[in-house]
């Protein structure tokens, strides 16, 4: 998958977000724009702020997307996830034990990994 792939699902997912994607990629390059960039400044943040707020239904979305994206087995896909997601909310994940009951399979196991 490509960068322009992977961001785009990203906004097809949570079209919300498109506001925040436009700004980011405007300065950056366009469509182009490295998903870890986007992932990293765009949907961390989110996801981050919904764990935090406690909004069950962004968590469940965010998670429900991520296990999406890591079915697909693509080596790229899994490393944004990893690198740029995964790895910035491991620690919240442990004081925000809840959110954990919305991990797919696949999310627990690079989760375990991370630990």
């Amino acid at each position: 998958m490509t960068n322009e792939e992977l961001n785009k699902q990203l906004i097809k997912h949570f079209p919300h977000l498109e506001d925040s994607y436009q700004i980011e990629i405007n300065w950056q390059e366009g469509e182009s724009t490295g998903s870890q960039i986007v992932y990293s400044d765009i949907f961390t943040p989110f996801l981050t702020k919904s764990i935090l707020s406690m909004n069950d239904q962004a968590v469940k979305a965010c998670f429900s997307f991520i296990e999406e994206l890591l079915q697909l087995e693509d080596t790229y896909c899994t490393e944004i996830i990893t690198v740029s997601v995964l790895e910035n909310i491991v620690d919240l994940l442990q004081d925000e034990s809840w959110a954990k009951d919305y991990l797919g399979n696949r999310t627990r196991e690079l989760l375990m990994m991370l630990d």
